[in-house]
C-alpha cells in the first residue's frame, strides 16, 4: 500500500510537471503565432512602401518629362519672342528717367531665365520699322 501511495504521488508530481510544460508550450506557440502575424504585417507594410515609392518615382519622372515638354515647346519660344522684341531705342522718349533702367532690368531677367532654362531656340529677329 505504501508503494501504491508513493507511485500515486510520483504520478501526481509528473502530471503537474507535464501540465506546466504543456502550458509553457502553449504560451510559446501563442508567442510564435503573434510573432508570425507581426511579421506578415511588417512584410505587407514593406510591400506597401515599395509600391508607394515606385508610384512616386514614376510620377516624378512623368512630371520631369512634362516640365521639359513645357519648357521646350512653350517657354523657350515665348522667351525667344520676348528677347527678339528688345529694342534699346524704345524707351528713349519716356518722361520717366528710370524707364530705361527698368527696361534693361526686365530684359536682363528674361535673358537670365533663357540661360537658366538652357533654351536653344533661335531668337525671333527684332521687329523692323
Amino acid at each position: 500500500m505504501d508503494e501504491l501511495k508513493r507511485q500515486t504521488r510520483q504520478l501526481d508530481t509528473d502530471v503537474q510537471q507535464l501540465t506546466g510544460e504543456v502550458h509553457r508550450l502553449n504560451d510559446r506557440a501563442d508567442r510564435t503565432d503573434r510573432d508570425k502575424k507581426w511579421l506578415v504585417v511588417g512584410l505587407l507594410l514593406v510591400v506597401g512602401l515599395v509600391a508607394l515609392l515606385a508610384f512616386v518615382a514614376v510620377r516624378a519622372q512623368q512630371t520631369a518629362t512634362e516640365q521639359e515638354h513645357l519648357r521646350n515647346d512653350v517657354l523657350c519660344p515665348l522667351y525667344s519672342v520676348f528677347l527678339g522684341s528688345y529694342d534699346p531705342a524704345t524707351r528713349d522718349k519716356n518722361p520717366d528717367p528710370k524707364a530705361r533702367e527698368k527696361y534693361e532690368d526686365a530684359f536682363a531677367k528674361i535673358r537670365h531665365g533663357w540661360d537658366v532654362m538652357g533654351c536653344t531656340d533661335p531668337l525671333v529677329p527684332p521687329r523692323s520699322n
